[in-house]
């Protein structure tokens, strides 16, 4: 059985524990949270599909080495048949015919298996090229995440001072109705004492 190893594509093993993920702490507020945690999820769906790749690939080139074995199998009883020259003709037609349906059976099956190769090896490439935007994707998503941390403080100053603002306007109007109430009851009470 030949298998061809260099094909095959292996992710090295994770030096960073678990644990040691979840509790890095973030730079930009100081709360730990889990950073690395969220780079590395979508690598295990990611890593789950290219182990299975690998897997058919692996199988279909097994298929494929044991249709190749059949073939030369077969072309070399073609050519023991040819040598030993089989006394009656009839013979060797029906044998002939057998053989030709069985190669032309293992060609059928040859085509199929490179045709999926060549769909397994377009969907390792998609999937590269899904993994690298989703990276892409992880870091916008991350700078976005940087913007709104900085800018965080400066609503909080921003609302703060509209807070106060409005404190002090509820001040003012609360004094000015004051004012106009002990104006009115002033005047009232003055033209009361004028009747009187």
């Amino acid at each position: 059985m030949n298998t061809c190893k260099e094909d095959v594509f292996m992710f090295p093993s994770n030096p960073v524990d678990d644990e040691d993920i979840r509790t890095l702490p973030n730079e930009l507020n100081g709360n730990l949270v889990p950073s690395i945690d969220r780079k590395y999820r979508h690598n295990r769906l990611l890593r789950r599909q290219i182990i299975q790749l690998e897997q058919s690939s692996r199988k279909i080139q097994d298929r494929q080495n044991q249709l190749d074995r059949s073939v030369r199998r077969i072309e070399k009883e073609i050519k023991s048949k040819s040598l030993v020259g089989i006394g009656n003709p009839r013979d060797n037609e029906i044998i002939d015919e057998r053989l030709v349906e069985r190669v032309g059976k293992l060609e059928e099956t040859d085509r199929s298996t490179l045709k999926q190769i060549f769909n397994v090896s377009r969907q390792v490439s998609e999937l590269g090229r899904l993994h690298l935007s989703m990276l892409q994707l992880l870091e916008s998503v991350e700078s976005l995440e940087t913007k709104v941390d900085q800018n965080v403080p400066d609503l909080q100053r921003e609302i703060s001072k509209m807070e106060f603002n409005l404190a002090q306007a509820t001040s003012s109007i609360s004094l000015a109705k004051e004012d106009r109430v002990r104006q009115f009851y002033q005047s009232d009470w003055t033209s009361k004492s004028e009747l009187s």
